[in-house]
């Protein structure tokens, strides 16, 4: 098993400082940034799968409904996972977990979980 840390959407190679939580307005674009990290290993800075790894993030809605994206690595430091949210998107999402399936081989033979707690907070803005 797995964890992540929210951390800046605009990553570099080697950032190890999370945010915490990304703090999005619903109907809004924004980047969702995170960094794996092994739970087993607290004395680890990082998490980094085999480059055929591909992750899925699934987010609650505020409907009760479920939205899954596919992430990306960054290049030069595979413990980097970013996914654009797209207004379309934000517009859907409630704040709270997520889960984050890391299908190691890229085959769906070896799969893995993770999760971050609290991971996003939603930022009312209309307010009367």
């Amino acid at each position: 098993m797995f964890t992540a840390d929210v951390i800046s959407s605009t990553v570099t190679i080697n950032d190890f400082s999370p945010i915490g939580t990304l703090s999005f307005i619903p109907g809004s674009q924004t980047v969702f940034a995170i960094r794996l990290k092994q739970s087993q290993r607290a004395d680890l800075l990082r998490y980094i799968p085999p480059s055929t790894a591909l992750l899925t993030v699934t987010f609650q809605n505020l409907d009760g409904t479920q939205t899954t994206q596919s992430m990306t690595y960054m290049a030069d430091d595979r413990s980097i996972w970013t996914t654009t949210l797209t207004s379309a998107t934000t517009a859907l999402l409630a704040s709270g977990n997520v889960v984050l399936t890391l299908d190691l081989l890229g085959d769906g033979t070896q799969i893995d979980k993770g999760y971050i707690q609290a991971a996003l907070t939603l930022v009312i803005t209309d307010i009367c």
